[in-house]
């Protein structure tokens, strides 16, 4: 036999490989190469991140709920404090006023303490130097007087300090008029805030 045909006889003596069955290579494991870092990919779940994102929403909407809540309390609570004010200043300069137009003879000394008690300041350090002539005028005047308020508000208002308008009128009797004369006054008011009241520190008839 020749070198050249006995590689073949060798290769028909070989025997054949075995066919191999397909359910063994479905039960065969398959081969994987990795690469050495796990292959994470970013999967979108409809369900799961519609919810993830609507709590997300709610939690937003839920903090901007409670700053504008925040907000508004603040704003109503500063207004509020100022619709207080306003008033307390109406109500001083009220009976600030009728103090004055309700002089009388009758209960002169009385009468005036109630005016000096509502003011402050220079104010109600000169009308303290004053009373004792003005008790006098009344009592020998026999000076009567009434009054109402017409109208009143407050023009300013800063801090401590306010002014306001205050429209009156009086009917005011003495020895000259006996029968009364009725009057009209337009007073501008400065007032002071002291120890929680409001007091005039300053008054000025006005045209």
């Amino acid at each position: 036999m020749t070198r050249a045909t006995r590689p073949a006889a060798d290769a028909a003596r070989r025997p054949s490989p075995r066919p191999r069955d397909p359910e063994e290579a479905d039960e065969s494991p398959q081969e994987t190469v990795h690469s050495g870092r796990p292959n994470r990919k970013f999967r979108f779940r409809p369900g799961r991140d519609r919810w993830f994102w609507s709590l997300v929403a709610l939690g937003v909407a839920a903090v901007l709920l409670l700053a504008l809540t925040g907000v508004l309390y603040r704003r109503d609570h500063a207004d509020d404090a100022v619709r207080a004010d306003r008033d307390d200043v109406v109500l001083a300069a009220r009976q600030g006023v009728l103090n004055l137009i309700g002089l009388s003879h009758t209960d002169a000394e009385g009468a005036y303490a109630r005016l000096v008690q509502g003011t402050t300041g220079a104010f109600h350090d000169q009308l303290t130097q004053q009373a004792a002539s003005v008790t006098q005028a009344l009592t020998e005047g026999q000076v009567t007087s009434a009054g109402q308020i017409a109208e009143a508000g407050v023009e300013r208002l800063s801090g401590d300090e306010a002014t306001a308008l205050v429209v009156a009128s009086a009917n005011v009797k003495n020895t000259q008029a006996p029968q009364g004369e009725n009057r009209q006054y337009r007073l501008l008011l400065t007032l002071h805030r002291e120890d929680g009241r409001w007091l005039v520190s300053e008054l000025e008839f006005v045209a």
